[in-house]
């Protein structure tokens, strides 16, 4: 015996949808906003300005990056809790050298002067030679991702961005008078 076809004048409506647990977790996954880090960082990049060699520079990314996101999907006997919890944040300086970061960071002021920041860089060659004379800089977050619920398990991802910094050095002449 064949069941007819849903008519949509029936009173009982059409069947309940039935979401597996696997739709539901990407229902709350869809819901995380993991946001590609903003830079701060110090020299600021931007025209006239500079790094030196030998001279630290500073970064940082805003705090609120590093609060934990947490999202809930739901449907009729099902739900999932995704977490998201930026763990850390690996600048790729352009001469080589990675620097990973696992808390903000401190934004410069000028009373700290050259202190060595906790997270910085110190380059020790020029751009010069470089695409553009300058290093490009990427700041890639990690970010732990953990979900409970009908669906249980944690993976990672990962969202960056750009920015270049140009190095050059100072050098002192001197001459007998």
């Amino acid at each position: 015996m064949c069941s007819a076809p849903y008519d949509p004048a029936d009173p009982a409506g059409p069947p309940p949808v039935q979401y597996t647990p696997e739709q539901v977790l990407q229902m709350a996954l869809a819901q995380l906003e993991i946001e590609a880090p903003e830079i701060g960082i110090t020299p600021k990049p931007g025209p006239g300005i500079m790094g030196t060699v030998g001279v630290p520079v500073w970064l940082w990314t805003p705090e609120a990056l590093w609060e934990p996101q947490s999202v809930t999907a739901a449907v009729p006997g099902l739900s999932v809790t995704a977490v998201s919890q930026l763990a850390d944040v690996t600048y790729d300086m352009g001469d080589g050298t990675d620097v990973v970061c696992d808390e903000p960071g401190i934004p410069y002021d000028r009373s700290y002067g050259l202190q060595v920041p906790e997270c910085g860089h110190i380059y020790e060659q020029t751009s010069a030679g470089q695409a553009g004379q300058e290093y490009p800089i990427t700041a890639t977050a990690r970010y732990e991702i953990t979900w409970t619920g009908a669906a249980e398990g944690s993976d990672e991802l990962t969202a960056s961005s750009p920015t270049a910094l140009p190095v050059g050095e100072y050098q002192a002449i001197v001459t007998s008078g």
